[in-house]
């Protein structure tokens, strides 16, 4: 991973912030609006490198979000398991779905911001496992999590 960053003109002292906007249940994924929204407030106001990661399949909704956004990310889907846990190793905050992102974070003990939904998600069994985590729920639909809501914790976090 270290020269898919360094081709990408990420360094070790960028503040680098892995995004997995992906999930297997579409229930579990967040607006690809919002996503840009937050990606483009840490790169304007921390100057944070994004970086989407996820597998193949998701490269077209990373895609999607990085095309709404005003400044430039980095997508990373596709990249081996190897790889993908190395990117979250380099990370300094990860933002994720209700995914294995979440947990690969914690395991990392990562500042990690994980976004869950009620219907189907169960965030008081599968909540990261570190200190370091900041869940958002916010009743039992995504789209009722806010920009404004992840932005929040970002700059608690960021103090």
């Amino acid at each position: 991973i270290d020269n898919l960053l360094k081709k990408n003109k990420v360094t070790k002292k960028d503040f680098k912030v892995v995004i997995h906007a992906a999930a297997n249940y579409k229930s579990h994924e967040w607006l690809p609006e919002r996503f840009a929204n937050v990606s483009d407030y840490l790169i304007k106001r921390y100057k944070a490198k994004v970086i989407f990661s996820g597998s193949n399949q998701d490269t077209n909704l990373n895609n999607k979000i990085i095309k709404l956004m005003k400044y430039k990310a980095f997508n990373f889907s596709g990249t081996s398991i190897k790889e993908f846990f190395s990117l979250i190793k380099e990370a300094d905050l990860v933002i994720s779905v209700d995914t294995s992102a979440m947990h690969v974070a914690a395991a990392f003990n990562k500042e990690v911001i994980a976004l869950f939904e009620l219907k189907i998600g169960y965030p008081k069994i599968w909540y990261p496992y570190t200190n370091k985590r900041h869940l958002i729920v916010k009743g039992k639909y995504m789209k009722n999590i806010k920009v404004e809501d992840v932005l929040e914790v970002v700059d608690n976090i960021s103090k």
